[in-house]
């Protein structure tokens, strides 16, 4: 008895783990690439039913991500999840780019950021490796993903910007 609790014990945990792992890298590699096809999808400057472009990359995005993000879903600090950010091109005098908002936003040259900000990732198993010490998991901690995929807006459609 006493070898089978000392050998299932740890077995158990370190299944756990590879679960934990493993679907932490499933959820991490879902949301990357909706972002990813979210980018592709904005430099294309087509719109869905709503007409705006920036929601029609939020709902592409949610469509890829296999329910785990809507595209109106909100963190806990009420942000949205999904964000689309417009910005100009990065100069020597302003490496960074400047944030566009506004009309024309989605102007060709500019750049469209797609993310997926602070989306909480629930363990499957919460187990901590141990019970007291310094590896104890703080039960209220959670583990956040964040992504983003940018890519340059190319040239205007013959139809004009869409509502950015």
């Amino acid at each position: 008895m006493m070898e089978f609790a000392l050998f299932v014990l740890p077995t158990f945990a370190i299944l756990c783990g590879f679960f934990d792992l493993g679907m932490a890298i499933f959820s991490w590699n879902t949301l990357q690439n909706a972002v990813r096809e979210g980018a592709r999808y904005a430099i294309t400057y087509q719109v869905d039913a709503s007409a705006v472009q920036t929601t029609s990359i939020k709902n592409t995005v949610a469509s890829w991500t296999m329910n785990m993000v809507s595209a109106s879903a909100t963190s806990a600090s009420s942000t949205p999840y999904v964000d689309v950010s417009y910005y100009t091109q990065p100069t020597t005098a302003n490496p960074n780019g400047t944030k566009v908002t506004g009309a024309n936003a989605n102007a060709s040259g500019n750049l469209v950021e797609v993310a997926i900000k602070d989306y909480p990732y629930a363990y499957l198993m919460p187990f901590s490796g141990s019970f007291a010490g310094p590896f104890y998991a703080n039960p209220g901690s959670k583990l956040t993903i964040a992504v983003y995929s940018t890519d340059l807006l190319g040239g205007t459609p013959s139809n004009g910007l869409p509502t950015p």
